[in-house]
Parts: structure tokens; sequence; C-alpha cells
């Protein structure tokens, strides 16, 4: 999923729901991507950067 302008996974089922501009950027739509393994890509400036140690990460070691 390219040109998004926002990422959110859906909290019932995991799934990650991408939103973008469609139609000329005249509306914005919501894309469920329910397979796993995403490639997505943010607009330029859609999302506010987070500085150095403002938060931690968690690591999660998934069985493969």
């Amino acid at each position: 999923m390219t040109d998004c302008v926002q990422l959110a996974v859906e909290p019932d089922t995991g799934h990650l729901l991408c939103t973008k501009p469609v139609y000329g950027t005249k509306i914005t739509s919501i894309f469920k991507l329910m397979k796993k393994r995403y490639i997505t890509t943010l607009r330029p400036k859609a999302v506010e950067l987070i500085g150095p140690g403002s938060a931690k990460g968690e690591i999660i070691v998934s069985g493969r």
C-alpha cells in the first residue's frame, strides 16, 4: 500500500488499516490489509517525528 497518510492496527483482528487519499486527493479511504508481511509507504510529513529517547521500544519474538 503506497501513499498512506495514517496507519493503525485494528484491535480485534490485528489487521493493518491504511488511510490514503484517492480520486486526486478529494477524499480519503481506509484500506484493510489482512495478510501478514505488510509493506506500506507514508507521504512525507504524514506523521510527526519523535525525538531520540522519547519512548522505549519493546522486542517481541514471534514463532516463525
